[in-house]
Order: C-alpha cells, then structure tokens, then sequence
C-alpha cells in the first residue's frame, strides 16, 4: 500500500471505533469491520431498469475483506438484509464502498 492508502486506511479505522465498531456479514462471513456513512442517503439510483433509494453506504478497509460484494448481492447489518445498489473501490484504493437499499429492489 502507498503511504496515503495507509493514511485512509488509519483513518478509517479511528471512524469505526467511534461508531461503535460496527460489522456486516457477506454470504458465510460474518463480523466484517465496516463504517456507516449517510451522506447519500435518499440517492436515486436506477438498479436494472428500476429505482432504487439507498438507505446508507457501508465503507470497508480492502484489508477486512478477501472477497467483497458485488452489486445485486445481499448483506445483512444490524440483523436486516440490504441489497447491495452500487459497488466501488474509493480514491487511493484503501476502501470499498458499497451503498445499500431495499433487498427486494
């Protein structure tokens, strides 16, 4: 990692502590360190020819995990199931974002 990847990664890691450490679990991984972000809560965003509205972006250090999900996948937070809408590696490449909506969209 470049030295400003591992900046963003420390980072990161300071928000999830603040936030109360929270996880997510992806297919039979289960206690994945992530961050809540709301900054683009209420987003439209159009998922296969359908509207989608995301609930919240979950961000996740690329060290946390081997295999993220893709768009269309499901994870569960907090004990609900949420679709991933968008999925995406962040600037410096430290992070994953994934914005999740209604699983059933």
């Amino acid at each position: 990692m470049s030295r400003l990847s591992n900046a963003l990664s420390r980072g990161l890691e300071h928000h999830r502590i603040a936030q109360g450490s929270p996880v997510f679990t992806f297919g039979d991984v289960a206690d994945i360190p992530c961050v809540i972000s709301t900054l683009k809560r209420g987003t439209v965003l159009e998922v296969g020819g359908f509207a989608a509205e995301i609930a919240f972006t979950i961000i996740v250090r690329q060290s946390d995990t081997e295999t993220p999900p893709a768009a269309g996948k499901t994870v569960v937070f907090n004990g609900t199931t949420y679709r991933v809408l968008n999925a995406a590696s962040t600037a410096g490449g430290s992070s994953y974002e994934f914005d999740l909506g209604n699983p059933s969209r």
